[in-house]
């Protein structure tokens, strides 16, 4: 499942392979192949969903004395029958641009190591470092929590807070992801059998991902410098001699900036140092609902966040 950028894109890709009778890597219209702009937007709207990190805590801090240490792993649904997951992810296939991924999967894991400390005035920040499974791609990200009201003991009365949350995407030299989320949560904390504490919790918010891309090499099986220089095999095998034409294949995607709306439901539970949240993720709404300059249909995603941990 990791990326291949290189295979989402539009044109005559048949005529850029080895053995095509007419093989061209350009002509007089320009560079023979375009990024696919349309698949990119989708999929890097469906990958932030991934990435960005779980709330898996309720309002209430521990206070300037108090930290938490937690492994969560979360699973992300993805429309895995959609054609950018298969063009885009390297699978088993050959590194042309027709190349296809016959084993997407249909949901994605990430597994992170999470820190949170808290501080005076209801505040708490923590850090985070994850691994996307079945790639070579991490994560790192910080978040920040204010606490507006806790620690009402009138049974009608929740905690309310903020929370601020960013996540980057490391590890593809194409790719340059990062997302932010911004969330209002409440919670109410109950106590039973004296010692476990049960803390539901909901909350609603926004994420926006920003990305952008280095040059992609939209005709991999190609070494544009090679063939502008006379000594790439397959251009000699296709008797085109030097020519720059391929050059014009490396391109980049177009910036994004996408915006979903998300909501968490969960709880937390607490007994003595162990504590253990339990969330589920959703969108509110269709991402095309939610952003215009996402292009054509996105699929709401839903996502099971698990963290045991230890708070002191």
């Amino acid at each position: 499942m990791d990326l291949a950028l290189s295979r989402l894109s539009t044109g005559d890709c048949a005529r850029t392979l080895e053995g095509a009778d007419d093989f061209a890597l350009g002509g007089a219209d320009g560079p023979q192949l375009a990024p696919d702009n349309r698949a990119y937007s989708r999929l890097v709207s469906q990958l932030s969903a991934v990435v960005a990190p779980g709330l898996l805590s309720p309002v209430t801090t521990r206070g300037p004395a108090g930290f938490d240490v937690a492994f969560d792993t979360n699973v992300t649904s993805l429309d895995n029958h959609a054609g950018y997951w298969s063009r885009g992810t390297r699978g088993n296939a050959v590194s042309t641009c027709d190349g296809r991924n016959d084993d997407v999967r249909s949901a994605l894991s990430v597994s992170r190591l999470r820190f949170t400390k808290g501080l005076p005035l209801g505040l708490s920040v923590g850090a985070n470092i994850g691994k996307l499974q079945r790639t070579s791609l991490w994560m790192v990200g910080a978040e920040l929590k204010l606490a507006l009201i806790e620690g009402l003991t009138q049974a009608w009365a929740p905690a309310l807070g903020l929370r601020l949350a960013t996540s980057r995407l490391v590890g593809d030299g194409t790719l340059g992801l990062t997302t932010v989320s911004a969330d209002v949560v409440v919670s109410k904390e109950w106590v039973a059998l004296r010692a476990l504490k049960v803390v539901p919790y909901l909350a609603v918010g926004s994420l926006w991902t920003r990305s952008r891309t280095g040059l992609v090499d939209l005709t991999p099986n190609v070494d544009s410098l090679a063939c502008a220089d006379g000594s790439d095999p397959l251009c000699n095998a296709s008797d085109i001699g030097t020519s720059r034409s391929d050059l014009g294949n490396d391109r980049r995607f177009a910036k994004l900036g996408l915006t979903r709306y998300r909501a968490f439901v969960g709880v937390w539970l607490r007994y003595g140092v162990f504590a253990l949240a339990v969330e589920s993720v959703f969108d509110l709404v269709s991402p095309q609902l939610a952003d215009s300059d996402l292009h054509g249909a996105g699929k709401r995603q839903w996502g099971i966040n698990l963290a045991p941990s230890l708070s002191f």
